[in-house]
């Protein structure tokens, strides 16, 4: 099964000049129990960004807050995508 993520453009978090506030620390996570690697950083250090599972229940879990994704339309635009797969 394709990841759910995987078709988001590459986007930034605020830095702490936008609306919100500077994610100066986002998490590197691991998939693990079955659960696989849905978006990964680019630059920095890189790594897992977020991991989904899908078994008998689903999970997406993000490993940078959400509402720190300064393009509002790409904050849509994963949330559709996020309960798209959790919902099938």
């Amino acid at each position: 099964m394709p990841g759910p993520l995987e078709n988001l453009p590459r986007f930034r978090f605020d830095n702490g000049d936008g609306p919100t506030y500077d994610v100066e620390w986002p998490d590197r996570i691991s998939p693990l129990g079955g659960a696989v690697d849905a978006l990964s950083y680019r630059g920095g250090r890189g790594g897992t960004a977020a991991t989904f599972f899908s078994g008998g229940y689903r999970v997406l879990y993000l490993g940078f807050p959400f509402e720190t994704i300064r393009r509002p339309g790409l904050r849509a635009r994963l949330m559709r995508d996020a309960v798209r797969a959790l919902v099938r």
